[in-house]
């Protein structure tokens, strides 16, 4: 829909038009296998072929980070411009390696919003927990540095979860410390299912309930209700009280752009499924 808009108001030479190409950025040969299509290499061939082999002037789409921090650092040594719809890594913001990249949803300022929040709950003293992935870590410094910069709140405990912990599904060492720091407010910037599997540790370490507050960058769910509760008690879902998802998200649905938007598609979806 962007590329009609703009062929219709087109001011290119002799009336030049653009054209959408499709093009994967991971190995269809494994489809069917979602830990091997996330192929940074994959998408970087991708993203070459791309520029190399279809005169290739701009690019929307990917859609993980892991793989679009490789396809983005090709297409910035290209001088291709490439906007992403969902990637949420800061990371990605570092304009030396990604000069030519931007994107709808911005993951640098969620350090500030969080530290607004904070500030407004009148919070002095937090614990911030980090995984150990690119994305968790990312994350968590940035919301660390930015409220460690506040003089009126300080980072009782900032605890980063190995691998082998992870592994293990053995936090002995950070509940240890974080119960020792007598802390009362959480941030836990790490994936779905370590964010889980740590707060329900917490939870038998008796540091969640009424009288702790956990904020996450996700939300401690498993994937399943019925596994949820089989990996953490029948009362799984009932012990996330107190557990805040800090979500940074697009518009809502009810925003009028968004609806504007979904009733424009659907008129072209109408009209033309086979385009929309």
């Amino acid at each position: 829909m962007a590329v009609q808009d703009f062929n219709a108001k087109s001011t290119l030479p002799g009336g030049g038009q653009f054209n959408i190409i499709r093009k994967n950025n991971w190995d269809p040969t494994f489809a069917t296998n979602w830990q091997i299509v996330d192929s940074g290499g994959y998408s970087a061939i991708a993203a070459t072929k791309m520029v190399q082999q279809n005169n290739t002037v701009a690019v929307f789409g990917d859609y993980l980070d892991s793989t679009t921090s490789f396809s983005a650092e090709v297409l910035s040594y290209f001088q291709v411009p490439f906007c992403g719809a969902t990637q949420l890594d800061p990371t990605l913001s570092d304009k030396s390696n990604f000069q030519y990249f931007v994107r709808m949803q911005n993951g640098y300022d969620y350090g500030d919003h969080m530290l607004t929040m904070l500030a407004l709950w009148n919070v002095t003293k937090v614990s911030i927990i980090v995984g150990p992935d690119t994305y968790s870590s990312a994350y968590g410094d940035d919301i660390s540095s930015t409220i460690s910069s506040n003089s009126s709140i300080t980072v009782l405990a900032k605890l980063m979860i190995s691998p082998e912990m992870q592994a293990a599904s053995d936090y002995s060492y950070p509940l240890g410390v974080l119960n020792g720091a007598n802390s009362r407010y959480f941030i836990i910037a790490a994936d779905a299912n370590l964010t889980a599997d740590f707060y329900y540790a917490a939870r038998d370490a008796e540091l969640t309930g009424a009288d702790f507050v956990w904020l996450g960058i996700n939300r401690p769910f498993v994937g399943d209700l019925g596994l949820q509760t089989s990996l953490y008690g029948s009362s799984a879902i009932d012990d996330l009280q107190g557990f805040m998802w800090l979500k940074d998200d697009l518009k809502p649905a009810n925003d009028p752009s968004v609806t504007a938007f979904a009733q424009r598609w659907l008129a072209n979806n109408k009209a033309n499924p086979t385009n929309h």
